[in-house]
């Protein structure tokens, strides 16, 4: 959990990176910015899978127990 966190950090942090001074720089810049959101918001969309994965399975083995 903490390398995925720290993965998605990582990530999001590339969109605090300062724009170019030339207008040049500017597409590859966005599409790094887009693709590390893009990345980011994959990951969050398996983390919520995950979890709502391991919730259903949490829930079935209480239900079991009682």
């Amino acid at each position: 959990m903490e390398r995925t966190y720290d993965r998605l950090i990582k990530l999001v942090s590339a969109v605090l990176e300062p724009a170019p001074y030339n207008q040049l720089g500017v597409p590859d810049y966005c599409r790094r910015i887009l693709s590390a959101l893009s990345e980011a918001k994959k990951m969050i969309s398996e983390l919520e899978e995950s979890y709502s994965s391991m919730l259903r399975s949490h829930d079935m083995s209480i239900d079991e127990e009682f």
